[in-house]
Parts: structure tokens; C-alpha cells; sequence
């Protein structure tokens, strides 16, 4: 299970890479990512831009295929998980072509991965010490997928960690505890549910340093999604998230508008009138302002290790309709 979901975002990377032969790069000073001309990225839900409304196997469209999905940027659907745009879509925006001495550098965003396999796994009931268990070959897939990208040319390569999965309505809904210790005092998220969510960022963090070591000359940057994600679903209101940090936007009801019968995209589900107000779009994706202020933090805030080259971002994500407390 875990080897198939991990190591297929790579493979059609790996089939792009070579068809375009586009990750020629050289090496940049320490400490410091350089400036890129393009941009690649590959991963699960959290990153797909609409693949699955394209290659939809057997014409089987999955729920982010159907309204109210894309309603906010796009006003319809456009295979994205989210009511609008995506992490991905923001790094996009920024002008990564105006430093001269770098224009046949290429930056490559590595997932996230690994969500599929632990979400699967938990709503399937497998038990916990079994999912602890492929945590570190999980993270093993990810460690070959980024030696085999720079083994065809890649350098400057951002693997992002896993995202705070307790705070997700599903996990909230479905590990529903009677017990306030299991929660966090401030965020309303479950605990040991973040916890896991850290092993494998901790295990991840080792893996590319590591790699770092063996291959000097290249940039293997780390995101902190999950530091990002845990400031507003803390603070939701510094952040200008005054509907609900816990609360899905769009569902079938429940304490956290999530039912597993009814979904995001099915007949019958309902979404809130202002997105932009909450942290999660349906039971397990953000709405395109959370991902928005994630997508500033790793470029221009401290979430991202080694930080980006500040001289690179000429054309920094627009900032209107972005809650920050900056």
C-alpha cells in the first residue's frame, strides 16, 4: 500500500523529466536555494491541479470533479480538492524567472506524500502500530524518488512534510473521543493524530539531510506545512478565519460537516457561504486561503529549510484576499 501511493508521483515525474529534459542545474552558494525558470510538481490531492478530471481511469470522476469545488477562484470545477486554488498554484505565481545566472534551473515540489497511505490505512481501522510501523518506508520511497531526481539533473528540490491530519473534519469525526486530554487546549485538533503526522515529518527531515550530505551540490529544501498549518488552526482569528479552523466548509453535516454518506461534491452536501472564513474546505483538504497563507510562509516566512533565495521572488504571490499576521 504504501510503496504503490509513494513511488507513482515519482514515476510520472521521472517520464516528464525525461521527455522534456528540462532539470539541467548548477550548484548555489550554501545555505541559500537559487533562482528557478520552471516549476514541476507531483503529489497527491494536495498538489493535483486537475489530472484527475483529465485521466480519470475508466471515466470515473472522483468528488473533487463536481461543484461546489473551484467555486472560489475559477466559478466551477476544476479537479482540485479545494474551493479554489491550490499550495502549488501560489508558488506558481511568483516570478521565478528574473535572476539571469540561473535560467536553466528548474525548482521541483516533491508531494506532499504520504497522505494517501496513512488516510487509507486509518479509515480502513488497520491498527495504529501497523501504520507507525510504514512510516519509515514511506519515507524511504520519498529518500529514492529525490536520489533518483537528482541523479537525472535535478538540484533544487522542495519536499514538503505532512500536514496537522487531527485537524482534519474526517479524523475528527471519525476518532471522535469523549476524553478533553485528546485534544489540543488551543487548536480543538487530536492529538495523537498530529503526533504521527510529526514521526513522519521528524523521519523526513533526517532522510533529507542525509541525502543533503551525499549530494552537496544540491539544494533539498525542506516545507513545514505542518508549522504553517498549526499557527492558524491555533490563532484562526489572526489569520482572518472566523467561521472555523475544525469545522469543513463544505459537507453533509455532523459536528464537523463531514459525513462519511454524504461528501463534498455529492447530491445533497452544502457548502458555507464564505470559504475564505474557514481553514478546511471538505473533510481532509484546505480552502484556498489557508493554502494561500502556506504557500507565502514557505516562500517568504521561515518554513521552509534552507530559506528561499529572497532576490528570486521579483514577482511574490499577490496578497489580495490573504489573511496574515504578519
Amino acid at each position: 500500500m504504501a510503496m504503490a501511493a509513494s513511488t507513482l508521483p515519482v514515476l510520472l515525474l521521472l517520464l516528464l523529466l525525461f521527455s522534456l529534459s528540462s532539470a539541467a542545474a548548477a550548484a548555489s552558494p550554501a545555505g541559500r536555494s537559487p533562482c528557478f525558470t520552471s516549476l514541476f510538481s507531483f503529489g497527491d490531492s494536495i498538489t493535483d491541479t486537475g489530472n484527475q478530471l483529465l485521466l480519470a481511469p475508466d471515466g470515473v470522476l472522483g468528488h473533487c470533479c463536481f461543484p461546489p469545488y473551484g467555486e472560489t477562484y475559477f466559478g466551477r470545477q476544476t479537479g482540485r480538492c479545494s474551493d479554489g486554488r491550490l499550495i502549488v498554484d501560489f508558488i506558481g505565481t511568483v516570478n521565478l524567472a528574473e535572476c539571469k545566472d540561473y535560467l536553466s534551473k528548474s525548482l521541483i515540489l516533491l508531494g506532499e506524500i504520504g497522505g494517501i497511505d496513512y488516510n487509507r490505512a486509518f479509515f480502513e481501522d488497520v491498527a495504529a502500530d501497523e501504520i507507525i510501523a510504514i512510516v519509515p518506508y514511506v519515507v524511504a520511497e520519498i529518500g529514492k524518488s529525490i536520489k533518483q531526481l537528482v541523479e537525472l539533473g535535478a538540484v533544487t528540490i522542495l519536499i514538503p512534510g505532512n500536514l496537522p491530519i487531527g485537524c482534519w473534519p474526517g479524523y475528527l469525526t471519525k476518532f471522535w473521543s469523549p476524553n478533553k486530554e485528546d485534544y489540543d487546549p488551543l487548536s480543538g485538533c487530536l492529538v495523537w493524530y498530529n503526533n504521527f503526522a510529526q514521526h513522519h515529518n521528524i523521519l523526513l527531515q533526517q532522510e533529507i539531510a542525509r541525502l543533503q550530505k551525499l549530494y552537496p551540490h544540491t539544494n533539498l529544501m525542506y516545507g513545514d506545512y505542518y508549522g504553517s498549518a498549526t499557527r492558524f488552526h491555533r490563532h484562526p482569528e489572526k489569520f482572518g478565519f472566523t467561521g472555523s479552523a475544525v469545522v469543513a466548509c463544505c459537507g453533509g453535516g455532523g459536528p464537523y460537516n463531514y459525513n462519511e454518506s454524504l461528501i463534498c461534491g455529492n447530491e445533497g452536501s452544502k457548502a458555507c457561504a464564505e470559504p475564505s472564513t474557514y481553514v478546511n474546505w471538505d473533510d481532509h483538504h484546505f480552502t484556498e486561503a489557508a493554502y494561500k497563507i502556506v504557500a507565502k510562509d514557505v516562500l517568504e516566512g521561515p518554513f521552509s529549510t534552507p530559506r528561499f533565495n529572497a532576490s528570486c521572488l521579483v514577482g511574490r504571490a499577490s496578497d489580495d484576499g490573504l489573511h496574515s499576521a504578519y
